[in-house]
């Protein structure tokens, strides 16, 4: 986590994390302050961190807000917004941060494959496994050549983990 003080310093910050090739995850910041609107910084880091989450902090009640937020979450520069005070935490501030981790996470981190499927790319067996394991949040490896056949089984491990099944009638091959 990295906080800066000013407009300059975070817009600076970012371009200098880009250049080192590091991944930003969220970036956070309130709407009203001096140098920049906190909507126009969002905007000119999605430049430079284009699928980074976005998050504009605004007062509890100021109704010239509506605007900017709508037009944020249009043009995809804001993503959630948290109206301050956020108190308490565990409820406002914490489950809205998390969903935006979560989010980035599951879209951007190579993460490891949890399952890994082998068989034949065009067998009826292999579409309906993984149509079935695209709608879990599984992530989930194919090998689309086919294995070598083994003597009652379609398919063979090549790592751990690896789904088995077998799509001959009589389970043999």
């Amino acid at each position: 986590m990295v906080g800066e003080t000013s407009v300059p310093a975070a817009l600076e910050r970012l371009g200098a994390l880009h250049d080192d090739g590091d991944q930003v995850a969220l970036i956070i910041c309130y709407e009203s302050m001096r140098a920049m609107p906190g909507s126009e910084l969002l905007a000119r880091s999605r430049t430079i961190y284009p699928d980074a989450k976005r998050i504009l902090l605004i007062d509890y009640g100021d109704q010239r807000m509506l605007d900017v937020i709508a037009r944020g979450m249009a043009l995809g520069h804001v993503e959630h917004y948290l109206t301050k005070p956020w108190r308490p935490r565990q409820h406002l501030l914490y489950p809205v941060v998390g969903e935006a981790l979560v989010a980035w996470t599951r879209a951007n981190w190579p993460g490891f494959e949890l399952v890994r499927m082998v068989g034949d790319h065009w067998d009826p067996a292999s579409h309906q496994l993984r149509d079935a394991l695209n709608a879990t949040t599984f992530r989930m490896a194919s090998t689309t050549a086919t294995p070598p056949r083994v003597p009652g089984c379609s398919s063979s491990s090549t790592k751990f983990p690896t789904t088995r099944w077998s799509s001959c009638p009589t389970g043999g091959c």
